[in-house]
């Protein structure tokens, strides 16, 4: 249990409404928890008055001082004359001096007609409370509670931890972090800078890609591709940097992200001087992309944006397939690999070769809190699985289901109308009814499932009814 705090009134006995006013705001302190001394209620007959206050003002059970001050309180403070005769309970400079000036907060009950605080020359330079004016009496009485209570309105966060692009030494970020900085300074707009520094970000993007190839590709790469996508980390830091820039700024995300992830996937297969190339020398950008893309969607749930989401995963892309090939139209669903590299070569050789992937192993092992936990990768990983089902003729594996016993938690929700009603825009669906018709449609039942395990990904009908949807408010 929290301890009361207990704080001593100083005051003039300027007039009998000042006096008033001080004994309305002890009798508020009181409600509110706080423990207040002050003459009218402590000080009995036969005590010594200068004593009382002494006492008071140093004592350790005191934890604040309230130096109460109107225009009389400055002044025979700065007489040098509190504590002298029949008024007692002004602070003199040399008891001020005295005890550890943080616990005094002086309130200011009156202006001079200069419009300056009422205030004792020795506290004039300190941070005061203005309950002189009924205006602002409810903010400024709000900020004397929590000061007294040590339940500050601002509280300072905790040191996170270093980014690890700062401790990454082998790869220069810096032009990718400059232009995120010009970006959050300046404004949206379709066709000025700010679409400039969006195409300058991706180049820049795809040079430090290709600063991050495999220069010797034979023999056993596996070591290497691990090494690389490991280094490629702070690199998707970056990304959900740039991410998270464009979500404030409002940006057109549904065309930008869409963008940004055909020129890296089309920048991988475009290396000038070069004939040929090895079956796994690409896993490692196969990962990121497909990474990166699951972190996108996570982002975008989390922020509710739906509309966006539609917009990524029901866009044409151009693609190429190989060195050698053209670009052509393709959906989303290529972005998602399969890495015969981790799954046949490096997972049976791994301390844990029993795992369904070790593909979405080491993403589960990279999750950036608080927004791109494993839960919420999984649940994005999953819907990317419906989604496909919905907008296009091809599968999108979800690997990561098996980390997440209720991955299709966020299909429960469906049985709020207004839920409903944000999110239907999401799955193609103008209306309840619409939703409804294309969940139907688009259950992929038990079939989405890794050989042996017990469950299959689940889809939203295997999740809730039909006539479950929107019923409720």
């Amino acid at each position: 249990m929290e301890k009361t705090p207990k704080v001593f009134i100083s005051y003039s006995w300027s007039s009998p409404e000042h006096e008033e006013k001080v004994l309305n705001l002890a009798t508020r302190l009181m409600s509110h928890g706080v423990e207040v001394i002050i003459d009218k209620w402590d000080l009995k007959e036969g005590q010594d008055k200068y004593a009382f206050m002494e006492q008071a003002v140093t004592s350790n059970d005191i934890d604040r001082v309230l130096i109460i001050s109107d225009k009389m309180y400055a002044e025979k403070a700065n007489s040098r004359r509190g504590g002298v005769g029949d008024e007692t309970i002004i602070i003199s400079p040399e008891i001020y001096g005295s005890v550890n000036q943080d616990k005094f907060i002086p309130v200011v009950f009156e202006y001079d007609e200069c419009r300056n605080p009422c205030l004792p020359a020795y506290i004039k330079s300190r941070i005061y409370i203005n309950l002189s004016s009924e205006e602002d009496f409810e903010n400024e009485y709000e900020k004397l509670l929590r000061n007294i209570h040590n339940k500050p309105m601002f509280k300072k966060p905790g040191v996170g931890r270093i980014p690890e692009w700062i401790l990454d030494e082998t790869t220069d970020y810096s032009l990718l972090k400059d232009i995120i900085k010009q970006l959050k300074g300046t404004q949206y707009d379709k066709k000025g800078k700010f679409m400039i520094l969006i195409k300058r970000f991706i180049d820049s993007f795809c040079e430090v890609m290709n600063e991050l190839r495999i220069t010797e590709a034979k023999g056993d790469m596996s070591e290497e591709i691990v090494k690389k996508i490991n280094e490629m980390k702070p690199l998707r830091d970056i990304y959900l940097d740039f991410l998270e820039t464009l979500l404030y700024a409002d940006a057109d995300i549904s065309n930008i992200i869409p963008q940004y992830f055909e020129s890296i996937y089309n920048n991988v297969y475009t290396e000038e001087n070069k004939s040929s190339y090895t079956e796994f020398e690409y896993d490692h950008f196969k990962f990121i992309i497909w990474e990166m893309f699951i972190c996108t969607i996570s982002v975008l749930l989390h922020y509710e944006r739906y509309e966006n989401i539609k917009g990524i995963v029901s866009n044409t892309y151009f693609l190429k397939s190989s060195l050698f090939s053209d670009e052509k139209p393709a959906d989303f669903t290529k972005f998602r690999p399969y890495l015969r590299s981790l799954e046949e070569i490096i997972k049976p050789k791994s301390d844990n070769p029993r795992l369904f992937s070790l593909t979405a192993e080491m993403l589960m092992e990279r999750e950036k809190l608080p927004v791109l936990s494993k839960k919420k990768l999984v649940e994005a990983d999953v819907l990317l699985c419906q989604l496909g089902e919905i907008y296009t003729d091809n599968k999108w594996f979800p690997m990561t289901y098996v980390y997440n016993e209720d991955s299709g938690a966020m299909w429960r929700k469906l049985v709020s109308r207004k839920y409903c009603e944000k999110a239907m825009i999401m799955y193609g669906a103008s209306s309840v009814e619409g939703l409804k018709k294309i969940a139907e449609k688009n259950d992929y039942k038990r079939e989405v499932s890794y050989n042996n395990a017990f469950d299959s990904a689940p889809s939203i009908v295997s999740t809730i009814s039909i006539n479950e949807i929107a019923t409720l408010p």
